[in-house]
């Protein structure tokens, strides 16, 4: 089934049953976390990481600013935390109208000169980052959804594997495309479910 639908790979399920079991018992919890309740958390995961990255960064290039590394790590956390959530959007316009210009380029291919096509790839950045702020929160929840979907799917094969059970890697080697639209499935009940979730958690008009 090599030519069919192909979104996950049995090569990502062996590399991933290589990782060490609390690694994968993790992405095991992260999973659902994303899969329900992305768009609740998505902005605390983002400050986390960038402070986490901030840190990480004064630690290791604190000394060549004239700072000591604990100072850096600090000074460095802090700032990426109190950008994060304004530089959020920023990144998504960015990802998502690189992506479109990627399309774009793609798509027009050479059935266009140079200069029309670098036009056209503008163009569609431009309309590809504001569609993305029109439609934040859907793209969030769509991301969210199947990353949490892919987590579960990879995660818990490769945890499978690595306990030695051999249809893990037999299902991933197999049968490729029945774990592609599961994975489509799973993300697409994510998305229903964190709409769910949204829904019933929005304040009821007084009677």
């Amino acid at each position: 089934m090599a030519g069919g639908m192909e979104i996950v790979r049995s090569e990502w399920v062996e590399q991933a049953s290589e990782l060490p079991s609390l690694v994968l018992v993790l992405a095991a919890g992260l999973g659902p976390l994303f899969w329900v309740l992305g768009w609740r958390i998505h902005r605390a995961l983002f400050v986390a990481v960038s402070t986490l990255v901030g840190g990480v960064y004064g630690l290791v290039h604190g000394p060549s600013f004239g700072l000591y590394p604990a100072l850096a790590a600090g000074l460095l956390s802090l700032s990426a935390a109190g950008l994060a959530l304004a530089l959020l959007r920023i990144g998504v316009f960015i990802a998502v109208g690189g992506l479109a210009s990627l399309v774009a380029g793609e798509t027009v291919g050479s059935h266009t000169d140079e200069a029309t096509r670098g036009w056209i790839r503008v163009v569609a950045f431009l309309a590809g980052g504001l569609m993305s702020l029109v439609c934040y929160r859907m793209l969030v929840i769509l991301c969210t959804s199947f990353t949490g979907a892919f987590l579960l799917l990879v995660g818990g094969l490769a945890f499978a594997a690595r306990q030695g059970n051999p249809d893990a890697m037999a299902v991933a080697a197999d049968r490729p495309a029945l774990l592609s639209a599961a994975l489509v499935l799973l993300g697409l009940v994510g998305v229903a479910a964190q709409y769910w979730v949204e829904r019933s958690r929005a304040p009821r008009p007084a009677k």
